[in-house]
């Protein structure tokens, strides 16, 4: 099989399909604009670690603009937090988030991006979304 024939072959959707992923288009922007703000933020990180030489060098007017990333972050998050998505590229861009804010949390529970509540909240969205799963569903038996 070519791949080319694969990424231009027409998928067979119906319009309710098509009209559930246009409806649900504006959560998924908000959702990556959010991945793109913490991948901005990271970014700003990183040249100023690099000028300041991670610290042990006077930053001697080395900008560090990584806190308007974090403040357009929290304001994207604060629109989409409690939303449900509809989608599957809407369920896996909300998981993302949450795998990121779990893994700054790992990394640095300090970290403007470290959000547990905001993690929490956009598991439990999933799973809505995921209605085949009730309550008490477990994915870890051991837990």
């Amino acid at each position: 099989m070519n791949i080319d024939s694969v990424r231009t072959s027409p998928r067979s959707t119906s319009d309710a399909q098509v009209e559930e992923a246009i409806a649900d288009e504006w959560l998924f922007e908000l959702v990556q604009d959010w991945l793109i703000e913490h991948s901005l933020w990271t970014l700003e990180i990183l040249k100023f670690d690099r000028k300041t030489l991670h610290g042990h060098k006077s930053d001697d007017g080395a900008s560090n603009n990584a806190l308007c990333h974090v403040r357009q972050a929290w304001d994207l998050a604060a629109e989409f937090r409690h939303q449900v998505p509809s989608t599957v590229m809407t369920v896996g861009a909300m998981l993302q988030v949450a795998i990121v804010s779990l893994q700054e949390i790992q990394a640095d529970g300090e970290s403007y991006f470290s959000d547990p509540v905001l993690a929490t909240e956009l598991i439990q969205n999933v799973k809505k979304a995921m209605g085949f799963l009730d309550e008490g569903t477990r994915f870890n038996s051991k837990v």
